[in-house]
């Protein structure tokens, strides 16, 4: 059974907000800059659904749904990753590196947010 337009914008709504929250309320609890990656996995989820709907999205919506699949791929093949102070840094075979931080995480958030 193919999900419905309607079931899909309410499983983008629910990622969207769920990645708010752990961004917002879960991360300033616990302190762990790894907890970001959470709230990219949701964010990456609702890009994907976004575009299997097949919406035209702006410039800056297209660049950010890349750019937290992008992070979340990374963080799959990384061989390494750690904490630095408020920073999540995952590196890459070619000693190139992503840092993850929550002011990069909610500036994602307020883009996807325009999609709803």
């Amino acid at each position: 059974m193919q999900p419905t337009h309607l079931s899909m914008a309410v499983d983008v709504s629910q990622k969207i907000t769920l990645a708010d929250h752990v961004a917002t309320q879960t991360y300033p609890l616990v302190k762990d800059p790894k907890i970001l990656l959470t709230a990219c996995q949701y964010l990456a989820d609702a890009g994907e659904a976004i575009k299997q709907e097949g919406r035209k999205l702006t410039q800056e919506q297209f660049e950010t749904i890349e750019t937290v699949q992008k992070i979340v791929q990374q963080h799959k093949d990384s061989p390494i990753e750690f904490r630095r102070k408020q920073n999540f840094v995952i590196c890459q075979d070619d000693y190139k590196f992503s840092v993850l931080n929550q002011d990069t995480v909610n500036r994602h958030i307020k883009v996807m947010r325009t999609l709803l």
